[in-house]
């Protein structure tokens, strides 16, 4: 693909495996009428880590995070972020391109609800992708996960950063 001069935002993505990592949490975006996984822009104020928290909590109502650990070490005014499954570039309506750093995430907490951007919020496996509107994109990256995919192996006291806390005090009943 052929890059453009267009104007570039910084966006996140999660691909959210259940806790058997046999499915992958979509949404069917009541815009684009097609399934995808939640995500968004990432705000002036905010890291990628907090934003990729914060899009699949407004999204979905799940406290995630990433599959991936942080990677380098730690000095003043660097802050080490998860390796980000894949990144790719997106042009979106011919006027701007989106810069998506994609993780696959594990749920730590949360209960599952739509919001007002989806018509419906579904878990996925395998065998439901040749049914679903999806894109090529999307397909292959669910597919692709869902076939090597393993229950997640994070230790259970490891601390969460960012709005991850803040999200810990809402109500998720």
């Amino acid at each position: 693909m052929e890059r453009s001069g267009l104007p570039k935002h910084l966006v996140v993505t999660g691909y959210v495996l259940d806790p058997t990592g046999r499915r992958v949490l979509l949404l069917f975006h009541r815009k684009l009428q097609r399934w995808l996984p939640p995500g968004g822009h990432v705000e002036a104020s905010e890291d990628p880590l907090r934003a990729l928290v914060r899009e699949v909590w407004e999204e979905t109502g799940l406290l995630v995070r990433p599959l991936s650990d942080p990677e380098g070490g730690s000095e003043p005014g660097v802050l080490p972020l998860p390796r980000p499954h894949h990144v790719q570039v997106e042009t979106i309506d011919g006027r701007h391109e989106h810069v998506d750093l994609v993780y696959v995430c594990e749920i730590v907490g949360g209960e599952v609800r739509g919001n007002a951007e989806s018509e419906e919020v579904r878990w996925v496996a395998e065998e439901d992708l040749r049914s679903l509107p999806l894109g090529e994109n999307v397909r292959h990256h669910v597919r692709q996960l869902l076939q090597g995919a393993r229950p997640p192996a994070h230790s259970a006291g490891r601390s969460m950063r960012g709005p991850a806390r803040r999200s810990t005090s809402r109500s998720v009943g």
